[in-house]
């Protein structure tokens, strides 16, 4: 008895740690936001930002939650949590997800549909908590590149929408990669430098989910996604729901298979940087660090000097 009741309030300090966490990381991005001028002074600019936002939200009415999607950053298991929470986890679906004949965010949408009521959704947005996943953001460009971009099989589609672009824009005729089709990492970045054109996969949290304008309650970070996303689910009551389906609980734990393998691989990749053109790449995601708290520093030794 007294082992449980040790664990019991064991547990209840942890949540309460955790809520002084979220909420310092809101203070943070908020006092960030008011510091860069970016706190939705500029009426006309923050109307358009967060009506385009809105529109990409999950929205779960019922327990008033509402989730901004950040690919490359914990959006997999999300996804699969709101199917769950939705109820379109059938055994028939996830056949169908194992066959490749339906990915998760569609099947997610198919209870979670994107707005077509902005107006509506914001006034719900006052009364909802609201979180978001977020991630190193030089640790999340690598971990796009790798997905999306590195190689070519199975990738054709990114490969015809930027990988051939990047490629033709950044190689000469002679140059050592020449008889390799994809673009390489450095070329990558240099294509982001250059025409600033990003998809969702590498595109800034500022722009992807206008934090400034939508102030995040909760705001999780990939590095400790698992504690967190516990946190979170305990705090609003979603442990039941998912641990009828999934017994053992590993649908809280990361999903990707490979791990959180980016962070590993981070100097072989950025060690073939040079150091100013990753100097430019980070006033291109600037907001991104200084509102989340994140430090390039480390990247930055990684990078070569030049």
């Amino acid at each position: 008895m007294l082992k449980l009741q040790a664990a019991a309030v064991g547990r209840r300090k942890q949540q309460e740690d955790m809520e002084l966490e979220m909420k310092r990381r809101q203070q943070t991005v908020m006092r960030q936001c008011h510091n860069t001028g970016d706190d939705g002074t500029k009426s006309k600019l923050h109307a358009s930002r967060l009506l385009k936002v809105v529109t990409k939200l999950f929205v779960e009415k019922k327990r008033k939650l509402v989730w901004c999607p950040v690919y490359k950053a914990g959006s997999t298991t999300w996804m699969e949590i709101f199917a769950i929470i939705g109820g379109v986890m059938t055994p028939e679906n996830r056949i169908r997800l194992s066959k490749g004949l339906i990915q998760m965010n569609q099947l997610a949408r198919m209870v979670y549909p994107k707005t077509k009521d902005a107006n509506t959704t914001v006034k719900f947005l006052a009364k909802s908590t609201r979180f978001i996943i977020v991630r190193h953001p030089f640790e999340r460009i690598l971990s796009a590149y790798r997905d999306k971009l590195e190689h070519r099989k199975g990738r054709e589609f990114y490969y015809r929408r930027y990988g051939r672009h990047i490629v033709r824009s950044q190689r000469e005729d002679n140059d050592t990669f020449v008889d390799r089709a994809e673009p390489t990492f450095v070329e990558f970045l240099h294509y982001l430098v250059k025409t600033k054109t990003f998809d969702e996969h590498w595109r800034p949290f500022t722009a992807e989910c206008a934090p400034c304008e939508l102030n995040y309650q909760i705001i999780l970070k990939m590095e400790t996604l698992e504690e967190e996303q516990l946190f979170l689910a305990t705090k609003l009551n979603l442990l039941d729901a998912l641990l009828t389906v999934n017994s053992t609980g590993l649908l809280l734990h990361n999903t990707n298979p490979n791990g959180r393998t980016e962070h590993n691989y981070a100097q072989q990749y950025y060690r073939d940087v040079p150091n100013q053109l990753l100097q430019d790449v980070y006033m291109l995601y600037e907001k991104d660090f200084r509102l989340f708290d994140y430090s390039p520093e480390e990247y930055f030794n990684f990078a070569k000097m030049t």
